[in-house]
């Protein structure tokens, strides 16, 4: 199996993402990132938001987790 399904090593699965999804976005288009709270934080992923051109909108966890279900949501937008 590819560790690049459940390994993201340094974030740089995360930096290409942002560096290239604005570009596919409209100017009021918007990003729902799911996250695992085990693994990481906002904090691990504003600073490349934000070098993208991007900004987050909101921040959010999952309704309702069982156990060690630890999901929330990143949702990201255009920087005005």
């Amino acid at each position: 199996m590819d560790d690049r399904i459940y390994l993201d090593k340094n974030w740089e699965i995360h930096k290409e993402f942002y560096a290239n999804v604005g570009s596919k976005l409209s100017n009021n288009g918007k990003i729902l990132i799911q996250e695992n709270a085990a693994g990481s934080s906002l904090s691990d992923f504003e600073q490349m938001i934000s070098d993208s051109g991007l900004r987050v909108l909101d921040v959010f966890d999952k309704q309702n987790n069982v156990e060690r279900d630890l999901i929330y949501y990143i949702e990201v937008g255009k920087s005005e």
